[in-house]
């Protein structure tokens, strides 16, 4: 017991003297571009932050403020994502090699834009059609490993907005608890659980709606092998219809709906169960 503790206070401690080094060597400033670039680089998209303030427990990392990452131009000039508060934790085999990879992201809170062109094409696409050229690692990549890993980003109370173009639709989701890693070589994993809602109605009880999926590595979304699971859970029959309609028609019970989907776009399998 006794030598075990001795080394953990051993080894955290030195992990201490390794990362206060590594912070004094490249400056605030540099410091800062570095953990703006290791995100950017993960998302590939531009990325802002306000500041930065150093952590070291529970795990040595940063606390960030105002994480900004900005919209490709063609979708618009809203940013893709805002998150006032942001944990990023270090991944601590990167300082060895002088270099600073982020591990994990913590969002809390976060503002996230889905925007659809006129043309049918999302904004996250570009997203999946990355993973056919990314140099990263999967994020739980060995320790021996020498390429960047991609992070694993989760986020919580977040909310997520629907726009087609410039115009925002009043469909949304709140209190929005989602995740995305790199799951091994080929394959991306998601998840999410939120409540939908109608931002122009008062909806009382829309259900809760749960997803869980994985992708897998593909020159284009067209050609992305997907499987996804779907839950929408609670749903009142009168506030479902509203949500879809846009008014109550006076039905009353309660829905459950777990769906599963399977494929590729151009040729996707759904199965579905539904209870009323």
């Amino acid at each position: 017991m006794k030598v075990s503790s001795s080394k953990r206070r051993v080894v955290a401690v030195a992990v201490v003297i390794l990362l206060a080094l590594f912070l004094v060597r490249p400056g605030v400033s540099r410091l800062k571009a570095r953990i703006t670039n290791s995100i950017s680089r993960a998302v590939a998209r531009p990325v802002e932050i306000g500041s930065v303030h150093l952590r070291l427990l529970p795990q040595p990392g940063f606390e960030l403020e105002n994480l900004v990452i900005y919209e490709d131009a063609e979708f618009g000039a809203e940013p893709m994502l805002r998150a006032p508060e942001v944990t990023a934790v270090v991944r601590l085999t990167s300082l060895l090699r002088g270099r600073l990879d982020i591990a994990r992201l913590e969002l809390t809170e976060p503002s996230l834009n889905l925007v659809r062109r006129p043309d049918g094409r999302w904004n996250w696409e570009s997203l999946l059609e990355r993973s056919e050229r990314t140099p990263l690692a999967p994020t739980a990549k060995s320790k021996s490993e020498a390429r960047p890993g991609f992070p694993y980003i989760e986020a919580s109370s977040g909310r997520i907005n629907f726009k087609a173009g410039q115009e925002k639709k009043p469909y949304a989701l709140l209190n929005a608890d989602f995740a995305l890693w790199q799951e091994s070589e080929n394959t991306w994993g998601a998840r999410l659980k939120a409540e939908p809602l109608r931002t122009d109605m008062n909806l009382s009880d829309a259900g809760l709606l749960r997803m869980n999926g994985t992708w897998r590595r593909a020159g284009s979304l067209r050609e992305t092998p997907l499987q996804f699971s779907l839950e929408w859970d609670r749903a009142q029959l009168g506030q479902l219809s509203k949500l879809v309609s846009g008014s109550d028609k006076g039905w009353r019970g309660e829905v459950q709906l777990a769906a599963t989907l399977s494929g590729v776009p151009t040729a996707m399998q759904v199965t579905a169960d539904t209870s009323i």
